[in-house]
């Protein structure tokens, strides 16, 4: 595996489990901000390599999974939290079948510097073995 798969496994991941009624973007899509419409925003951040022995080019991905959830300014944050809290669900402790890709829980965060939106993100680390 490389970051490519890596990010190709995640983005799959999050296809198959994000409610499909609910606009995304993925890393460097054009953005969605459209008045008043709910939307979320999926990163992934490859992070740091160290490696994993000296005789063999075998390294260890640190990384994190990120998903914003924009809420328009002035609506209820409950189905933002109900996104996050799904997406959650669907990324802690998931790996790929053959494990090189494993992920932890997510940390939390909520952010209200957006003049029309209230953002709230879950940061999920993951470690990849490449």
């Amino acid at each position: 595996m490389n970051n490519l798969d890596d990010i190709l496994a995640i983005n799959a991941r999050f296809r198959q489990t994000w409610d499909q009624s609910i606009p995304y973007i993925l890393d460097n899509d054009p953005s969605i901000e459209e008045p008043g419409v709910l939307y979320a925003h999926l990163q992934v951040d490859p992070g740091n390599r160290d490696r994993l022995s000296i005789g063999q080019r075998s390294y260890k991905q640190i990384g994190r999974i990120i998903l914003d959830v924009y809420v328009p300014a002035g609506d209820s944050v409950e189905e933002g939290w109900a996104l996050i809290e799904q997406f959650s669900a669907a990324f802690t402790d998931w790996h790929t079948d053959d494990y090189r890709l494993r992920c932890d829980p997510p940390e939390y965060r909520t952010d209200d510097v957006e003049v029309n939106w209230f953002i709230i993100t879950a940061s999920v680390p993951y470690t990849a073995e490449h």
